[in-house]
């Protein structure tokens, strides 16, 4: 890559900004009031940002966009784009630092939520959820902050986006036995998706089906029959009555039987594939408490 000149070295833009800064507080204002100093000072900052982001140096371009951020923020009252410039810090410490992410895009939300752009704030909150599951691998905090993107985006009446929050919650809480909560979130996503009704109150069997209570099993599906017809006449109702009667027998064989029937005809699927492995393996230690 070319060299920079140096008056276009990030780390001069950062001293410059610093100096610029310090005018600002100080009163030492030759050319200008306060206001532009203060301008010229978080654009001083951004353009390092850009070129350490250039030299791919992202924690320092990170760091660069959050002072910009913060003089937006606190010195020119300008909330909309400090938001936007902590959305850059975010893209630049996602991989290298991603705890400064969550704290970034979390003042971003507060700034978008202020200015009413609730949209903006919902889209942020899923990307921290992102964070916590890729990056972090923090299953509890991810599962908390889809919940908090579902209620942003159901506040700004953007259904179809708090439907992926609420089936990645009810994926994520099934793979953490966490039933009832697994259920509910697939519930959420069938009443407002009709049209995959049917595939989410299938899952939403599953996880029932897992909490081997079979009395509130057979009352569940006999209330989804009553009022979700696309469910009571498709081969999962059909499956799903098959399924709770080997658990209510204690046949294990015919149960798997009936899994590795449903697998040849159908496309695998590892949520489900999970569920139905958990509950054949509650259903062999129930036998082995008995034999």
């Amino acid at each position: 890559m070319k060299e920079d000149r140096f008056d276009q070295c990030p780390k001069f833009l950062i001293c410059e900004a610093g100096k610029i800064s310090e005018d600002a507080v100080n009163g030492w204002l030759l050319f200008g009031g306060r206001a532009e100093h203060w301008e010229l000072a978080a654009g001083t900052y951004e353009r390092a940002g850009n070129r350490f982001r250039l030299r791919q140096k992202y924690i320092e371009a990170g760091k660069a966009f959050e002072q910009c951020a913060n003089i937006q923020r606190l010195k020119l009252s300008e909330p909309i784009d400090a938001a936007n410039t902590l959305v850059e810090a975010f893209k630049c410490y996602r991989k290298y630092k991603p705890e400064d992410t969550v704290h970034c895009l979390g003042l971003a939300i507060q700034q978008f939520a202020r200015s009413g752009l609730i949209g903006r704030a919902a889209t942020c909150q899923q990307m921290i959820a992102e964070c916590y599951e890729v990056e972090l691998r923090k299953p509890q905090k991810t599962i908390e902050a889809y919940e908090a993107a579902a209620d942003w985006f159901e506040s700004d009446s953007a259904d179809g986006l708090a439907s992926q929050s609420h089936r990645k919650i009810g994926e994520l809480a099934g793979y953490f036995e966490n039933w009832p909560k697994a259920i509910l979130s697939f519930e959420l996503v069938a009443a407002k998706k009709a049209w995959l009704a049917k595939e989410y109150l299938f899952k939403a069997g599953l996880a029932h089906l897992a909490l081997m209570d079979m009395v509130s099993f057979d009352s569940w599906l006999q209330h989804y029959d009553d009022i979700e017809v696309t469910l009571s006449n498709s081969k999962e109702h059909f499956l799903l009555l098959d399924l709770g009667d080997a658990v209510r027998k204690q046949d294990c064989r015919r149960f798997w039987d009936i899994c590795k029937s449903y697998h040849n005809i159908n496309q695998p699927e590892a949520w489900r594939t999970f569920v139905l492995f958990k509950i054949k393996e509650k259903m062999e230690a129930l036998e082995d408490d008995f034999s």
